[in-house]
């Protein structure tokens, strides 16, 4: 039955209706019987569907029809009357800014080069195939080129293009003519014209399934393949509540009526709420957690929004053997982006002498597709020595290499230690073997890269490195690396088979190029089980049914997916060309979702809840069709994701078991780790018992700790001269000091610091002149020790508790008495000297709140220890910030105590830390609690995480 169109509802099953029309129109031992017809849906999904339902009744083996995508069928048109191939996108973006470069040089503007200009080149592209697909003719665009001259309210630059897009269009198509390099806008043009000459040849009828809305093109070829009774269209829904639809279905005419005549049963519409994409995961987890064994088939899960896939897989794996993903995934979001990412990232930050930035060069090797690469030996031990590589590089262990801001491959590959290092952890690795690994490492992702003049050349090295991560790789266990590796080895052979391939290119515009083709790029997983849990993008549901359908991330931003704003042409002038995008791709995206639910039983729409981003428009439709239906009664119920939290109001509580009391009464103190109880018993805990800290990173810019030891080994060394004898601050120990100060800079600070070190510099060297006319004022006697270390046991209420310290400076004053200093470059706290034990044990919050600080007293106690001679013992905190300022010296006791009062001073210290340990750290029934009195100190604490 020729000429006709057929009608479906919404709620039919499109592909049981294609397979009883096919059955009945091409009876089994007819000739030619099923392959005499061909099929052509939006995407490729559907076909897999009908063929596997066409088997169910048939029952065995039979010669299927002929499937196709509509770009699919396009082409086949156009194959059938002459020989061409496709553009690559890379070739027609050069084309086209060859072109503008010949046409209108000003349409550059200040991209110059192809690599800048290829964004751009993208969008004319897109603008070209509208006006292609839309069948826009030439007068228009001179029309539009009139218009232009006399000037649109947008940038010079977009009148420019709009002036000569006809002129870039028409040597555009010339050069796919004489060439037969086609585009997909140029092959709907042709298929148009080969259609209107004569039918398909080798079928009796050709469906068109699932038609909605058409271009002009699409209108032209069906239209003159309908018209010969060869075309025949399949629509569903009621054209009364579609007006895309009723546009599109009056071009062909009167339409039979198909599908079922039971009544219709409305789905059972379910809303989930989340708070973020993991909470909207753990919904969907939930919903299917309850399904039983087989209760997958018939269900599919809609992710609008790519985003989820990978944390969605991660859950339902764990439910099900059998599941499908059917959905494009951007590349830019796998692994294998972001390590071609880095390799670019790294030729690019390199210095002047060809160095690699260290952090860069770190974001390669430690990537987990070059750490887990297999050569010689396992996996695990390039793992190892990459991990080695990192520990030498950011300087925690003592090399040369520690905390350089740049590093050559050479010097890394002559680090023994690297080795000695990787050896130990790995006994069956030999240091030539490692050695052969790093240097394998480097070739395949550093040097190879470093003198790339061509996009051929390029091309080649990107084979060279997919090829070594697929072979000694483990993409094996993750399919979504396989399938991006796969879309690079393409876009490697785009860039390989490029007319322009051999040209010299800066290798800045390589990556550039490079990075902006992968990002536009994605990998289209169509995986064929069509048992089991089906996971799909919103296209790939066309023309299928479901009895339960799962929607994740149903909200404005991904649902529809709408592109708002168009970067190069202005929304108005495009609708003036007969081009509106948004209108019809909001229109498109609403009939999908309507006719995905409209077949299902049961429907369930998960959102996420936040302000700045609103639940979908299409959920806002269907809340207010249910609410006119009961009487406008009540909002749907709405079931908010959440998960169960265990909450103890007192936070963390650590008690003290046995081993941890030994450990107590076995530690050797010090005045910071005591200070560190005071402050916050359980941090004392995770530092000092558990004996966790934070990785020191030798390559971050040096912070406050960094400039401290650096200040501290500074005056050091430089002071060092003057031990036993009184220092004189002159010009010729001026010059000594920032002489030194200058080297140890720049080898210690200075290659950690970008370009702001400079800057740095120069601040600590005004504060350090401060600093020696401060001391060259200072009643000093005599220099007794530098960075002197005290141990012993101090008797603390009955108790012997063994401490050490380590004061920086020890000064013998012209006054006969005798001063600790401790260097502060930061904030410090000095006990205020006056408090007094009142004979009541006093609790730890009130020693924190009197007292504060035992470093100065822990100091005293030993210089008085070790240096009985003097009488007048005191400790003061010496700040190299304000050195030029009267409260540079901040002191324990006042100049006005005398030996007497400070004995008296010192005893009260000696007995309110006897109580803190007798009453708090050695108390087996104190526990380790955290103390949150200063919520500003817990912000920056690095045990936050860890303190409920």
């Amino acid at each position: 039955m020729a000429d006709k169109t057929i009608l479906l509802r919404m709620e039919d099953d499109m592909i049981s209706f294609l397979a009883d029309e096919l059955l009945r129109e091409f009876p089994a031992g007819s000739f030619p019987g099923l392959g005499g017809a061909a099929l052509v849906f939006g995407g490729r999904r559907p076909a897999l569907f009908l063929k596997k339902e066409l088997a169910r009744r048939l029952g065995g083996s039979f010669y299927p029809p002929s499937f196709f995508s509509m770009d699919e069928f396009i082409s086949h048109i156009v194959s059938k009357n002459e020989q061409f191939t496709r553009m690559p996108e890379l070739e027609a973006a050069h084309l086209v800014y060859s072109l503008a470069k010949g046409i209108s040089p000003s349409i550059l503007g200040g991209a110059q080069s192809f690599s800048r200009f290829y964004p751009w080149a993208g969008e004319i592209l897109d603008m070209i195939e509208q006006l292609d697909l839309e069948g826009i003719k030439e007068p228009v665009l001179e029309d539009l080129k009139l218009k232009a001259e006399i000037g649109y309210d947008v940038p010079e630059h977009v009148n420019k293009l709009l002036k000569s897009v006809n002129s870039i269009r028409k040597e555009y198509h010339a050069y796919q003519s004489d060439n037969r390099r086609y585009s997909r806008g140029m092959l709907y043009l042709r298929a148009a014209e080969c259609a209107a000459r004569a039918p398909v040849p080798g079928f009796e009828r050709i469906y068109f399934c699932g038609l909605f809305y058409l271009h002009s093109c699409e209108e032209n070829i069906i239209g003159s393949l309908y018209s010969r009774g060869q075309a025949v269209p399949v629509f569903q829904g009621d054209p009364r509540e579609w007006p895309v639809l009723s546009k599109t279905m009056s071009f062909f005419g009167h339409s039979r009526s198909e599908g079922r005549a039971d009544p219709v049963r409305a789905p059972e519409i379910s809303l989930y709420a989340g708070f973020d994409l993991h909470s909207q995961v753990g919904v969907v987890r939930g919903l299917l957690a309850g399904k039983k064994d087989g209760g997958f088939s018939g269900t599919a899960v809609v992710l609008p929004e790519p985003e989820g896939l990978v944390p969605l897989l991660s859950e339902v794996s764990s439910l099900m053997d059998d599941f499908n993903v059917s959905m494009g995934y951007p590349l830019k979001r796998s692994p294998v982006y972001s390590l071609f990412r880095a390799v670019c990232e790294a030729q690019e930050s390199r210095d002047a002498s060809g160095r690699y930035y260290a952090s860069d060069y770190l974001r390669v090797i430690l990537h987990p597709l070059v750490k887990n690469l297999r050569f010689s030996y396992a996996p695990s031990v390039t793992r190892i020595l990459m991990h080695k590589t990192e520990e030498v590089l950011r300087g925690r262990l003592d090399s040369d290499l520690g905390g350089r801001l740049f590093v050559s491959l050479d010097e890394i590959e002559k680090t023994a230690l690297i080795y000695d290092l990787a050896a130990e952890s790995e006994e069956a690795a030999d240091r030539d073997g490692l050695a052969q690994i790093l240097s394998a490492v480097h070739g395949l992702f550093f040097r190879k890269w470093e003198k790339v003049e061509s996009i051929k050349a390029f091309s080649l090295l990107l084979e060279e490195a997919a090829g070594a991560l697929v072979q000694r790789g483990m993409f094996e266990t993750y399919p979504l690396n396989s399938a991006a590796i796969e879309r690079l080895l393409r876009i490697a052979g785009e860039f390989a088979s490029a007319p322009f391939a051999g040209e010299d290119f800066s290798r800045q515009d390589l990556f550039t190029l490079f990075l902006e083709r992968l990002e536009k790029a994605s990998v289209a997983f169509s995986g064929s089980p069509l048992k089991g849990l089906q996971i799909l993008g919103l296209l790939e549901t066309r023309c299928l049914k479901f009895r339960e359908i799962i929607v994740m991330e149903a909200n404005e931003r991904y649902l529809p997916r709408l592109r708002l704003y168009e970067p190069l042409i202005p929304r108005e002038i495009l609708i003036s060309l007969g081009i509106n995008r948004l209108e019809k791709e909001e229109e498109i995206q609403r009939y999908l979702f309507r006719r995905l639910i409209a077949g299902a039983e049961k429907v369930n729409l998960v959102y996420r809840e936040c302000p700045e981003n609103e639940r979908s428009r299409f959920i806002e439709e269907l809340v207010w069709e249910r609410q006119k239906l009961s009487g406008y009664r009540q909002q749907p119920a709405v079931s908010r994701a959440g998960f169960n939290v265990g909450f103890n109001p007192r936070g963390v509580v650590i008690e003290k078991n046995k081993r941890v009391l030994e450990h107590l009464h076995g530690m050797t103190y010090s005045a910071s780790s005591v200070n560190a109880y005071l402050s916050c018993p359980l941090k004392f805990y995770y530092r000092y018992v558990l004996g966790l800290k934070e990785k020191e990173d030798s390559l971050q810019d040096p912070d406050g700790a960094d400039i401290g030891t650096f200040l501290h080994s500074l005056l050091e060394q430089t002071f060092g001269g003057f031990l036993g004898r009184k220092p004189l601050i002159d010009g010729r120990f001026r010059d000594f000091f920032f002489g030194i100060f200058e080297k140890k800079f720049d080898s210690e600070l200075g290659k950690r610091m970008k370009s702001d070190a400079f800057m740095v510099k120069e601040i600590m060297r005004h504060r350090l002149e401060k600093f020696l006319l401060a001391e060259g004022a200072r009643p000093v006697a005599s220099l007794l020790a530098l960075e002197k270390d005290f141990r012993g046991s101090i008797p603390l209420a009955g108790v012997d508790v063994s401490f050490k310290a380590r004061v920086d400076r020890i000064d013998g004053l012209e006054d006969g008495s005798l001063m600790v200093l401790d260097y502060k470059t930061g904030g410090a706290e000095v006990p205020g000297g006056k408090f007094r034990f009142s004979g009541a044990f006093p609790g730890r919050e009130e020693i924190k709140k009197e007292i504060g600080s035992f470093q100065l007293p822990v100091y005293v106690y030993f210089a008085s220890r070790d240096y009985p001679e003097f009488r007048l013992v005191n400790a003061a905190l010496y700040s190299l910030r304000d050195a030029d300022r009267s409260a540079a010296l901040m002191k324990l006791f006042g100049d006005d105590l005398q030996a007497q009062a400070r004995e008296e001073a010192m005893k009260d210290y000696l007995s309110a830390l006897g109580s803190l340990f007798t009453r708090g750290i050695l108390a087996p029934e104190v526990p380790f609690s955290p103390d949150k009195s200063d919520p500003q100190a817990c912000s920056y604490c690095p045990f936050g995480a860890m303190c409920v």
